[in-house]
């Protein structure tokens, strides 16, 4: 039996409860609107820059939509 916790990868900031809420809804938002189905490193660096990507192609799409004035939702939009 562990009488320590598992180490991570790399140490965690800790955050102000002001910010751990920011950022719990940040994550919220990017399960809500994003498609990240796995992502493809484990390293820092590979996980935000899915994330960016992810976030870039969200803001791309919104503005084609607004673009052509489209009534459909983002999700459809991205199916054309």
């Amino acid at each position: 039996m562990r009488d320590h916790p598992l180490p991570t990868p790399y140490p965690l900031p800790r955050c102000s409860d002001q910010q751990d809420v920011q950022l719990e809804l940040f994550f919220k938002w990017i399960k809500q609107h994003l498609r990240i189905k796995s992502f493809f490193g484990t390293s820092e660096n590979a996980v935000k820059s899915q994330i960016w990507i992810a976030i870039s192609v969200y803001i791309l799409v919104a503005v084609i939509k607004k673009r052509l004035d489209s009534k459909s939702d983002l999700y459809t939009v991205t199916l054309f």
